[in-house]
Order: structure tokens, then C-alpha cells, then sequence
């Protein structure tokens, strides 16, 4: 693997539902049923829009009524036959557990060797009855890729081939009309939020009211403005930052994130179960992190995108096409280091394995994530522990497999990489014990992000205490009567503060590697000593835990 170089990536794709797990969990057969009845309404509304080929056959007095026997028949059996096909490629799909195993999804292959494996691609006998020439229409990677893009393909890493080959199986196994079904539903069902209003609501509907449980459609003006941040994301960055980010906030954010970097030098070189070599290894990454704050340096630039004024579909498609040429052209290029994968407004930050960096967007370096004026104890019970958090990332399941450069290289010796599972298990056991509306966490799903949030806090936190070391008349400082250790551990609080509805909470535990807020927040500080011993927690309270049932990594 070399980080320095962009690659081609094959993965799976091409379900209706957010997850392959929603085709076989016994709780969400009613989720699946309503995914018909959602397919079947937008061949529906196609054939009342005048797609004569998906308008139901009726007879004279049943044409005065769309929702007739007939008609709806005619649809469900349409939804059924695409529903079907969408089974037998969710069997094949990796779970999202699985996916996180960087090792498992890096899979090399060069056209030639990719053909092979997806060998044949089509039963071009069915196809020769249609007059089709199987010579001039034959699929092969390296036609696809010469149609899509001028640079020489290289290396293709096909992150999921069991997927990949049962695509090519269930081309071979279904009828071109059914094929045809499946593209024309997926084709429109992409592209439902710019569609008359009917197909709008359709969507709204499924995804967001029964997946979700979202009972009112945004407005307008909030869909225009999250298409725009879609289609134009750098440039409307642009017009943040120079309107709302203050550079001095840049400066104060950067002296979090080295004082931060040191306490994780420190727990490094104290770490007891991990060998010297080892030790070594890991200070080296840690002292390699790429910190960007705020902003890019290289701004998109959209010249080659044309805007119509006249026709909103048009720009969808054009964006679309624009966007999807710039990453293309990546392929087989140097690796783009000063890339964002965040626009400026966006309130997130992320850790990069393959860049070995750190990313924290303007939009975070703002209440109640960090602010300025506030007190040092609540700027690193939030930010710190954000940064903190991106950091233990590095060192987490997923980022403890790529060095200091990116690549992706085993350098844990002996024994500690056993170790360093051993200890993770504790974190995925105690993910697996807590419940979401009678639902178990996926530990393993949600280890990563639960070993990267008890990071996070520890290190804030020593680094909080080596910043008071430096400002003693602080150490002891009461606000609101509250100690700066304890106005920590309430600032960590009170960033997981949310409202969630009981749909979209269940749909989480399903789809999202991060684990619920409750778990974020209370989970993480019921493994923190000093948490216990400041706000004097005994035995037999609700957020103690036993010292030996705790997780102690980084």
C-alpha cells in the first residue's frame, strides 16, 4: 500500500434500504413491507407523469380511478420483482462491522485480474436474441475505465468481492427487464428531492418519516440551501469563513491541539503492556499527525461547472457530473495532501489513516465546542477532548493498523497486538450491554469511536492539569461551584446533548459506528477514576464501575 498515491476503489452498492441488515432483521419486516408499497408509488407516479411504459393496463372505467385493484397490483408486482433482486445482492454485502477491518476491504487487482473475477459478465446468448452484438457491447473493467476517465487505471482495490461477483452473478440470473426496473427505480429514486412535488413527498415519506421518524418536511429554503452546500460546498466555504471565522479562534484551537499531543507523548512513554519497539513505532505517529484548522489552502475551483438558470434538474446533473469527474481524475494520481474531505461550515472533524492527519473544520471552533472566552477547563472538556478523540483514532482498532506514513503495515510486535485486542474486547462488551429502546449497541461496530471518546477525555483532561500545573491560582478555582476537573467532565456533557426521535435513534444502532450520546457521555466517564472521585461516586451508584470491568488503553 502507498499513501502517496491516489488508487481506483470497487465496493458494494445498489441497496434501497440504508443497510443490508434491513433485509433480514426479524424488527424491521415493517420497514420492509413500506419499501415496497414506496417502489411501487414511484412507478405509480412515473406512469402518472406520462412514462407510458409503467402505466397500469385498465380498462375504461377503472381509468377514472389511479388506485384500483388493478393498478395496484400491477405496481406491487413491479416493486416485488425489484425488492427481490435487491435481496439476493444484500445477502452478499459485508456488514458494516466487517467493512471496518481495513485489512479485510484491500483487495488488489488490475483490470485484467478484475475481468477474470467477474467472468462472464453477461450471458450474451439471452442478449443475441435482441439483435445485440455481444463483440461491440461486452463489458471489461478496462473499457469502463477508458469511458470514464483519461488516466491509466494502475492498482484497483475492490474492497468487497464477494459483492462484486454476486453483482455479476445476479446480472446473469435476472431478466434485462428486471435489470431495466431496477436502474430506472434507483435512477428516479435518486433523484426524488428536485422531482415534482409528488415524488418529493414519496421520498419524504419512507426516508425520513418511517426510517426516521421525522414528522415535517424542511423547508423550502433549508433543501435549496442543503442542495447549494452539495453542489458548491468550497464555495459557500468561502463565504463562512470570511464572514464567521475569526482567525485569532485558529491560534487558541491550535495550542489545545499541541497540549493535547503531549499528554498523548506522555501516555505513550508510560504505557506498561506495550514492548519498547512498539512504543517506539507508535511515538513515531503520533509525532507525525498533519494538523489542519479552519479552512483549505486549495479551494475548488468550479469553472468547468456550468449553472442553468433556467433548469434545476439540469444543475443537479451537472454537479453531479462535475463532482464525480474531479474524484476520477484522482485515480492513479499522487495523493491530494491538502484536500479537504469537510467543507469549512461543516460541524464535525475527522482523523485521515492513509494522511495521518487531523482535521477540525472552522464550524467546530464554536460553542458548545469551544469558545474562546469561555474557561480552559470547559474549552478542553470539548474541543481538547475532540481533539483528543481524533488523535486516539490513530491508535484506535481500525487506525493502530497504518503507520506514521499511511500505510497500512503491521508494526505492533510480539505480542502486543494481541494485547491491544485484548483490551479493546472490554470496550466492545460494555458497547454490547447498553440499550437502545430494547436494542443492544454492535460493540464491534461502535468500538472504534468508543475507544477514540475515552482517548479523547483522558487526554484532556492531563492536559488540562498540566495547563493548571503552569497557573496554580487556578488549580483550585471554583464557577458555579464547580472544580475545573469537574467543569471538564460537565463541558463533555454537554456537547452529547441531542433529541432524538425513536426511529432514527433504532435506525443508528443499525447504520452508525458512533454509538448513542448517552453512551458517548456517560459511558466513556464510567471508565475515568477521577471522574468517581470528584463527584464522590461509590459503589452502588448508577455510573459506577468496577475497576476491573473498566477499559484501560490509552
Amino acid at each position: 500500500m502507498d499513501a502517496n498515491f491516489t488508487i481506483a476503489n470497487v465496493s458494494q452498492s445498489g441497496l434501497g434500504l440504508p443497510d443490508r441488515d434491513y433485509y433480514f432483521d426479524e424488527d424491521k419486516s415493517e420497514i420492509r413491507s413500506k419499501y415496497v408499497e414506496y417502489i411501487a408509488k414511484i412507478f405509480q407516479l412515473l406512469g402518472k407523469y406520462g412514462v407510458e411504459k409503467y402505466q397500469a393496463p385498465t380498462s375504461q372505467q377503472e381509468e377514472k380511478d389511479e388506485n384500483t385493484d388493478t393498478n395496484n397490483q400491477f405496481y406491487q408486482q413491479i416493486a416485488e420483482r425489484i425488492y427481490q433482486l435487491e435481496v439476493v445482492l444484500a445477502k452478499s454485502h459485508m456488514t458494516r462491522t466487517l467493512r471496518r477491518d481495513p485489512v479485510l476491504t484491500y483487495n488488489i487487482y488490475n483490470t485484467s485480474s478484475l475481468d477474470k473475477l467477474c467472468s462472464p459478465v453477461i450471458d450474451w446468448s439471452r442478449y443475441l436474441a435482441r439483435g445485440l452484438t455481444p463483440k461491440s457491447n461486452e463489458f471489461t473493467w478496462e473499457r469502463y475505465f477508458k469511458n470514464i476517465t483519461q488516466n491509466e487505471i494502475g492498482k484497483i482495490n475492490v474492497s468487497t468481492v464477494d459483492a462484486i461477483k454476486a453483482t455479476i452473478s445476479t446480472i446473469n440470473s435476472y431478466s434485462p427487464d428486471d435489470i431495466a426496473l431496477y436502474l430506472v427505480f434507483h435512477t428516479i429514486n435518486s433523484f426524488t428531492p428536485h422531482l415534482p412535488n409528488e415524488f418529493t413527498t414519496a421520498g419524504f415519506e419512507f426516508y425520513e418519516k418511517t426510517l426516521k421518524g421525522t414528522q415535517e418536511m424542511k423547508p423550502r429554503w433549508k433543501r435549496v440551501l442543503e442542495n447549494l452546500e452539495g453542489a458548491l460546498g468550497d464555495a459557500l466555504g468561502k463565504i463562512y469563513v470570511e464572514r464567521f471565522f475569526p482567525v485569532h479562534a485558529k491560534s487558541h484551537a491550535l495550542q489545545i491541539v499541541e497540549e493535547v499531543r503531549e499528554a498523548l507523548r506522555e501516555r505513550l512513554h508510560e504505557v506498561q503492556w506495550m514492548c519498547e519497539e512498539t512504543r517506539q513505532e507508535a511515538l513515531k505517529k503520533m509525532e507525525s499527525f498533519r494538523v489542519k484548522i479552519g479552512y483549505t489552502s486549495v479551494w475548488t475551483d468550479y469553472t468547468n461547472y456550468h449553472v442553468n438558470p433556467k433548469t434545476h434538474i439540469e444543475n443537479v446533473i451537472a454537479s453531479r457530473q462535475f463532482l464525480n469527474l474531479l474524484d476520477l481524475a484522482r485515480i492513479n494520481q499522487p495523493t491530494e495532501r491538502e484536500r479537504w474531505l469537510m467543507t469549512p461550515q461543516t460541524i464535525n472533524a475527522y482523523y485521515h489513516p492513509s494522511l495521518n492527519e487531523i482535521v477540525f473544520p472552522a464550524a467546530i471552533l464554536q460553542p458548545p465546542f469551544f469558545d474562546v472566552d469561555a474557561d480552559d477547563a470547559v474549552n478542553f472538556g470539548s474541543l481538547g477532548a475532540v481533539v483528543g478523540h481524533e488523535m486516539t483514532h490513530g491508535f484506535d482498532d481500525q487506525g493502530r493498523k497504518y503507520d506514521s506514513v499511511g500505510c497500512l503495515r503491521d508494526w505492533w510486535k510480539g505480542s502486543d497486538g494481541e494485547e491491544y485486542d485484548r483490551r479493546a474486547n472490554v470496550m466492545v462488551r460494555q458497547a454490547e450491554n447498553f440499550l437502545v429502546h430494547g436494542v443492544a449497541i454492535k460493540g464491534k461496530l461502535t468500538c472504534g469511536e468508543n475507544i477514540a471518546d475515552l482517548g479523547g477525555v483522558k487526554l484532556a483532561l492531563r492536559a488540562l492539569k498540566k495547563r493548571l500545573e503552569k497557573n496554580p491560582s487556578q488549580a483550585n478555582e471554583f464557577i458555579n461551584g464547580f472544580t475545573p476537573t469537574q467543569r471538564l467532565f460537565l463541558s463533555w456533557g454537554q456537547v452529547w446533548r441531542d433529541n432524538v426521535k425513536k426511529e432514527r435513534a433504532l435506525q443508528l444502532v443499525t447504520i452508525d459506528p458512533h454509538g448513542p450520546h448517552e453512551l458517548r457521555c456517560n459511558g466513556t466517564l464510567s471508565n475515568i477514576q477521577e471522574f468517581f472521585e470528584v463527584f464522590d461516586i461509590q459503589p452502588g451508584d448508577p455510573m459506577y464501575r468496577p475497576v476491573e470491568e473498566r477499559v484501560d488503553i490509552w
